[in-house]
Order: structure tokens, then sequence, then C-alpha cells
């Protein structure tokens, strides 16, 4: 009994260390409609469409944010909870905004002004999933890479094809905050994002309650398996020859 006892305590911590893997492994999705179906209603949403940008487009400094006053995106313009920088910038021409139709762009975008420079979103709310639009101008790039962060740890990285319109990627952490992406081309093309949608995803997770409950059979298992080894216990040996009836 104490075996099988041991076997479900190790069971039920099995059943949790598999629980706490799965809630940390991250998706990421190359299609707008799969990843916004996976993540559910999103609070913030970002399109640039509320700029002022001029024909041909313009740039400025970073970083761009909901506190952003010049001349192009005025205060409230931006979503809150997101920043973009270039990076290493930041420099007095870091970002680039372009309307829709300049280099065959479908909207208006954002994005480094700088060929050496690579793109930064950066985000002050809580954020568990975000899914956007990247490419790049000028030229397709076979290798536009988009990488991850919680502060200074990277959580996932990947690569997808430029195709300067339409290319998407979206991400659902598995349950770490994400607190930066950095996109980062091949051949030193401006990288450029539109439609972000961000915040903390309506993803079902293993609850707590259920978590407390298997710790506790598990606890449960192992305190009755410590008590069956208790001498005069009503299920030793020694307990069950006085139930006998005076047998001696």
């Amino acid at each position: 009994m104490l075996k099988t006892s041991v076997v479900a305590l190790c069971a039920s911590f099995v059943c949790l260390g598999a629980a706490s893997q799965a809630a940390h492994a991250g998706v990421f999705f190359t299609n707008e409609t799969d990843f916004t179906l996976a993540a559910g209603p999103l609070a913030g949403f970002e399109d640039f469409e509320e700029g002022d940008v001029p024909v041909g487009g313009t740039d400025f400094a970073a970083p761009l944010d909901s506190t952003t006053d010049n001349g192009i995106f005025s205060p409230g313009d931006i979503a809150p909870g997101l920043a973009l920088r270039d990076q290493p910038g930041p420099g007095s021409e870091g970002l680039i905004a372009l309307d829709a139709g300049s280099f065959g762009a479908l909207s208006n975008v954002v994005g480094t002004n700088l060929l050496a420079d690579e793109l930064v979103l950066e985000f002050s709310v809580p954020v568990d999933a975000v899914g956007f639009n990247a490419f790049t101008f000028l030229a397709n790039d076979p290798a536009l890479e988009i990488s991850f962060f919680n502060g200074a740890i990277l959580l996932d990285s990947t690569v997808i094809a430029s195709d300067q319109t339409t290319s998407y990627v979206g991400y659902l952490s598995g349950g770490d905050f994400i607190t930066s992406i950095l996109l980062s081309s091949s051949n030193n093309r401006i990288e450029f994002v539109d439609n972000i949608r961000f915040g903390v995803s309506g993803l079902v997770q293993l609850p707590e309650p259920a978590t407390s409950l298997l710790f506790s059979l598990g606890l449960a298992g192992l305190f009755l398996a410590r008590r069956r080894l208790q001498p005069g216990h009503a299920w030793t040996p020694r307990s069950v020859g006085k139930a006998g009836g005076g047998a001696r």
C-alpha cells in the first residue's frame, strides 16, 4: 500500500510539472485569423491610422508612444502600453511613418528609418499575446527575424519571409509576459510593423484550485501510507490478532 501511495504522490507531482511545462510553451502563428481565434479578445490595438502622415512619409525621433506630440502623432494617437524605437538609437530621425501607397504600403505603417537600425516594440502593460504585420520595403527579406523577450530573457524567436505588405506573425507566450520584441532583417532592410494587437490572452489553463487539489491528493496519499506503518493501527497484524476474540 505504501508503494501505491507513493506512486500516487509522484503522479500528482508529475501532473503538476506537466501542467507547468505546458503553461510556458510558446506558439507561433503566421495567419491572423488563427491567432485571433487562439488568443481571444485582446485589449490593445494599433494601426497608426490616427497619425497625420504626409504623402511619401516622414521621419521623426523615437520613441513613439501614447505621449508623442511631434506634428505627425499627437498624444493619445498611439495605444497605451505600446512604444516603438530604433536600436541602437535613439536617433533624431530614427523612425519613419509611411502613408498608404508609399512604397506599396497598404495603410499607414511605422518602421526604422536607417538601414543599419533594428526595430523594437516595447510593452509597459501585461502582454502574453501579440500579433502584427511585419515586413520590409524596397525588397523582400527572406529572413526577417523576430525575437520575443521578457526583460533580458529571450522567450522565443522565429524567422519569416517578408513580402512587403502582408507577412504576419502572432505569438502566444504560454504564461511568460512579453516586455519587448526585436525585428532584425537579414540584409539590412528597414523593418516595418502594422496592425499590432496585444494584451493578455483568454487561453484556458489549469486553474489554481485544480492544481491545489492534485497537490492535496498527493499529500493525503502519503499521510495514509505513513499511518499504515504506525504500530497499533487497526490494520496492523497485531491488531488483527486481538480482533480474533481471545485466541491466544
